[in-house]
């Protein structure tokens, strides 16, 4: 049961904007782009920007402070799901399939298992 990386997730208004600025600024690649529960997401390196033209799609995102990529997310749920409080139960997602839980002081954080 490993972390083995972890994603700063980026809320914006413009999404072209934002991720041009980070390609620009930061000399990032894009790793993916893809549209999931009514929001609109393109990873790039340690960062992925989300924008969503309904603000309810962006609900539970916006409270989430980190995305932890993680070895086993089964056993990262067994451990975490009864010490916290779950804002998005375990779900495939384009890129693996992940859970969002707020831990004990409201930080919320997404843990992500990636796609082999």
């Amino acid at each position: 049961m490993k972390i083995l990386d972890v994603i700063t997730p980026i809320i914006a208004e413009d999404h072209d904007a934002t991720v041009a600025q980070y390609r620009e600024a930061l000399g990032l690649s894009v790793k993916m782009v893809f549209d999931h529960a009514g929001f609109h997401l393109t990873w790039l390196g340690p960062i992925v920007v989300l924008s969503a033209p309904d603000e309810a799609a962006l609900a539970v995102p916006r409270q989430v402070a980190g995305i932890f990529v993680v070895d086993d997310l089964d056993a990262f749920w067994e451990r975490l799901s009864p010490r916290t409080t779950v804002l998005s139960p375990r779900t495939d997602v384009p890129s693996g399939r992940a859970f969002v839980v707020s831990h004990p002081g409201g930080r919320a954080f997404e843990y992500l298992q990636l796609k082999p």
